[in-house]
């Protein structure tokens, strides 16, 4: 077994961690921690989560992929009105 692409592996989930607080989930999505409770409470954005105990952790592979699946939209600056 090659020790050091083990290390390597090793030293790579120590900088990223699997596991995230509400707080460090919300600052990666770019939301607000009480927007993440509130979807953990009424599951209407249908983000996975795990409770542990009393916290509510978020793993960083849900999060990228949750995130990967949002419509994205290019915004021109152009104001529409509505007649």
């Amino acid at each position: 077994m090659d020790t050091s692409a083990s290390a390597a592996a090793v030293n790579g989930a120590m900088e990223r961690p699997i596991l995230l607080t509400r707080k460090e989930a919300a600052r990666v999505l770019g939301l607000s921690v009480r927007t993440l409770q509130l979807w953990a409470t009424t599951g209407c954005a249908r983000l996975p989560f795990v409770k542990v105990g009393r916290k509510t952790l978020y793993r960083r592979t849900d999060l990228e992929r949750w995130a990967s699946r949002l419509p994205s939209f290019l915004h021109t600056g152009e104001v529409v009105r509505r007649k």
